[in-house]
């Protein structure tokens, strides 16, 4: 069977290539999130992990009957009920089910051609409004990475990133339309990650708040929880808009796109904190605290397929190198971060990474980071960085 409707809940099953038994992955129906008829998850090939794979109609039934019941069991309950006593006893706690970790999903879904930059492994539903994603974390990555074996932020902006686009997709967003993220935060406890094996992340989303447009998902606005092995090792919150092709090239309007070239002068390596030039975002500085942005459209990570316009995650990373540079710490991550995106950052704009230290916050390495062009503000972010062991 190609496609799955039934209780007009799309059923979000795994499949064991060992026992064929089926997982129920949903513990309330998508009810007050918006489904489309378009929704991604009836179109699933018969392979997915997301539909069931190879049940009977019958079967099929007997599971959304059985989702029903427990809809019916949450109902008037608060979200800690919703995630204790009977319900959990019976199917368990997805916070360390390690099925919520057995392979990725589908790379589309995260907009990612490479499998290996594909973090999420899963997403379960457990109310009306949160969810939870599997993601794992490589023991060692070209990019990321902390050198203390503490959690990267720009990992775990990455990881909320792919999440939110998930969830958007989840709920019927067509493939075809375009993401426009105007706000993330991140915020990185003072934890160590276990270096012998790869960091399972329980990722818990809240959708605090959602728009419509002509019945589709439109916008919204998720928190989320970042824990490891039971122990919370961050937070983060992202906005996300989004809209069809057509309105994406009206917001657009006409803009050059020729690609920068690779291969301008860049910062030493080591002086932001990596161990390759190609992960250097910045030039030599032309006056203190200013740097000019560097953009490789073929880098693997940032580029892992083709864009439009400099993307929001390779802006964040510049910021993070340019307050490297401006407090001499190459080693230095920020300890949260605050990331407000005015204005896409095309291809042809000469912008600046502009520091300003925080005076009222500075003894507590607070610091304003501003990507300008032409002195219009296209990305502002206000971070903290992490003190000195």
């Amino acid at each position: 069977m190609s496609s799955i409707r039934v209780c007009s809940n799309p059923l979000l099953a795994k499949t064991s290539a060992a026992t064929r038994r089926i997982s129920f992955r949903v513990a309330a129906p998508l009810g007050v999130l918006p489904v489309s008829p378009n929704s991604i998850l009836p179109r699933y090939k018969p392979t997915s992990r997301y539909v069931n794979l190879g049940s009977s109609p019958a079967s099929i039934i007997r599971w959304a009957q059985r989702a029903d019941r427990i809809w019916s069991f949450n109902k008037g309950r608060n979200s800690s009920d919703r995630c204790s006593g009977r319900f959990w006893e019976e199917w368990g706690d997805p916070m360390r089910d390690e099925a919520l970790f057995e392979a990725s999903v589908k790379r589309e879904l995260v907009h990612k051609r490479s499998v290996s930059e594909v973090f999420l492994t899963d997403f379960v539903q457990t109310s009306s409004r949160r969810f939870i994603a599997g993601a794992q974390w490589p023991r060692w990555h070209v990019f990321y990475g902390s050198p203390d074996g503490s959690p990267d932020s720009a990992l775990m902006a990455e990881t909320l990133r792919q999440a939110v686009i998930f969830m958007s997709h989840l709920c019927g967003v067509p493939l075809t339309h375009k993401f426009l993220m105007p706000y993330m935060s991140i915020s990185v406890e003072a934890a160590l990650l276990d270096p012998l094996v790869p960091a399972q992340v329980a990722v818990e989303l809240d959708v605090k708040d959602m728009k419509l447009s002509g019945g589709q998902l439109s916008a919204l606005t998720v928190t989320a929880r970042f824990v490891v092995d039971g122990t919370p090792i961050g937070e983060g919150a992202a906005a996300a808009r989004i809209v069809n092709p057509a309105t994406y090239q009206r917001l657009r309007g006409a803009v050059p796109t020729v690609l920068p070239a690779a291969g301008e002068d860049l910062l030493a390596c080591a002086d932001v904190g990596h161990a390759t030039q190609r992960n250097v975002m910045l030039g030599p500085s032309s006056r203190p605290f200013v740097w000019p942005l560097r953009v490789d459209p073929t880098h693997p990570i940032f580029f892992d397929h083709p864009l439009d316009h400099v993307p929001g995650m390779l802006l964040v990373e510049a910021a993070r190198q340019a307050a490297r540079a401006a407090c001499s710490r190459p080693d230095v991550d920020f300890a949260l971060f605050e990331a407000e995106f005015m204005k896409l950052v095309e291809f042809s704009y000469p912008v600046d990474v502009v520091v300003t230290r925080l005076e009222s916050h500075a003894a507590h390495g607070v610091m304003r980071v501003r990507l300008l062009h032409e002195e219009e503000t296209l990305m502002s972010l206000v971070a903290q960085v992490k003190t000195p062991h």
